[in-house]
């Protein structure tokens, strides 16, 4: 007669319908059938063990579908995005291993949906003109790599200032953005020594400008009595006096 372990049965029983929960691979969706049906054929997938592309040029319209997500392995790309407005559906995600990525979704205003996201690879958001501000990442805690913004409406860095620090920050050709004194950025500023691979390249006005962004982050002592701000091809050399100290060139690399 042969012998049945059961308690090997039941946990090999066990592991098999755990990995059955959500589907393996990377997932592209470019039809809201798509969206609307995960949660019916997966319902109990909470955990996606590969990327997500969302990419559709005008057969998406919300990604509620998503609702029991809590985290992604890899990356979360929302792209060619004609018709989304909204990141609803987004509100259980805490994690994305990989990046976030966001591009040419034009109709997006803010970020909210993602109020729960506490931890990101990197955040990438390239040409997404009605897009205002960072609102829907108060919750970000960590920035593993860095942040991409170009060509957007953003006005404001504040959705990450709760983000302890990211690697390196490249933010060009957003027309609006006046403020970018934040605690990430700041931070990397402060940093006497900077990770591998970590720079800082922004174009733009208001504190975001090299000597604004400086005295903002507290880089430049406060009782100071003058400073030479001076281009060095794309670097910028801050000289300053305090009364007590001289600073010779402080090298922000800030265009």
């Amino acid at each position: 007669m042969k012998k049945i372990y059961l308690p090997y049965v039941f946990f090999l029983f066990a592991l098999i319908k755990a990995s059955a929960q959500c589907p393996t691979g990377d997932i592209l969706w470019t039809a809201q059938s798509q969206v609307d049906n995960f949660p019916i054929t997966w319902p109990n997938c909470k955990e996606l063990p590969g990327s997500l592309n969302i990419s559709s040029s005008g057969g998406i319209d919300n990604i509620r579908g998503l609702k029991n997500i809590t985290s992604i392995a890899g990356d979360l790309s929302i792209n060619f995005n004609k018709v989304i407005t909204s990141l609803s559906g987004l509100e259980n995600l805490t994690y994305i291993g990989g990046g976030l990525d966001i591009y040419q979704t034009p109709f997006l205003t803010d970020l909210a949906g993602l109020n729960n996201l506490t931890s990101v690879g990197g955040i990438s958001i390239t040409e997404n003109s009605r897009l205002r501000n960072l609102q829907g990442l108060e919750k970000l805690e960590i920035i593993r790599g860095g942040l991409v913004l170009e060509e957007t409406g953003i006005n404001s860095l504040m959705g990450i200032d709760n983000a302890v620090s990211a690697k390196y920050f490249y933010i060009k050709s957003n027309p609006s953005l006046t403020h970018c004194a934040v605690q990430p950025l700041c931070n990397l500023l402060n940093m006497a020594v900077k990770p591998p691979g970590s720079y800082i390249y922004i174009t733009a006005g208001g504190n975001c400008s090299s000597a604004n962004l400086a005295v903002a982050c507290g880089i430049l002592p406060v009782e100071l009595t003058d400073f030479i701000v001076k281009r060095v091809g794309e670097t910028v050399e801050i000289d300053w006096n305090t009364v007590t100290e001289t600073y010779p060139a402080y090298q922000l690399h800030i265009c």
